[in-house]
């Protein structure tokens, strides 16, 4: 039987905003496989994903495709400032203490980002600081030179992940699989 020919994708289809979303199952599967008992995974709860541990600390996660062609770790990624932003809110709006949670920015595939980089690599407190001061730079160099709007509200709401160790943000962890917790729905 013969393959039918189809015809060109419709303007409509959204393959990229697809596997941003599809792209969420998968890490709540990667979490359901790989956290301890007595550990619950969420979609769409907290977060993109999120962990809840039972002393009430908690993994936000925001999982980003990049079958779009954009780099979303990129210093002025839209998604990057808006997720930093939203971070912010959920701290300030849920009273989350940010310096008792982690913010992990998981990207699909390889692509790189001066700011991220730097917040994975920082390991000591001196190294956090300079992170940091980076970070308040960057939000301000980006709104300068591009005039972009996304970055000005998400700079100013910064203020309660400043105070978190930047160890809790943006750093990916790997455990070792175990048995699988519950799920929030």
């Amino acid at each position: 039987m013969p393959i039918p020919t189809l015809p060109r994708a419709a303007k409509s289809s959204a393959p990229a905003q697809y596997l941003g979303f599809s792209l969420q199952q998968v890490r709540l599967c990667y979490y359901l496989l790989s956290v301890a008992d007595g550990i619950a995974v969420s979609l769409e709860h907290i977060d993109d994903v999120g962990v809840h541990r039972p002393d009430g600390t908690a993994l936000f996660e925001q999982a980003k495709s990049t079958l779009s062609g954009k780099n979303p770790a990129s210093n002025k990624s839209e998604e990057l400032w808006k997720t930093f932003g939203n971070w912010a809110d959920t701290c300030l709006d849920s009273n989350i203490d940010p310096s008792t949670s982690e913010f992990r920015y998981y990207v699909s595939d390889t692509k790189a980002g001066a700011l991220l980089t730097a917040i994975s690599k920082a390991d000591s407190p001196a190294e956090a600081e300079k992170v940091l001061k980076k970070l308040r730079s960057s939000s301000k160099n980006v709104k300068r030179e591009r005039g972009v709007s996304h970055i000005s509200p998400a700079s100013s709401r910064l203020g309660a992940l400043y105070a978190a160790p930047l160890s809790n943000i943006a750093r990916f962890m790997r455990k070792p699989i175990r048995s699988p917790p519950s799920v929030i729905a």
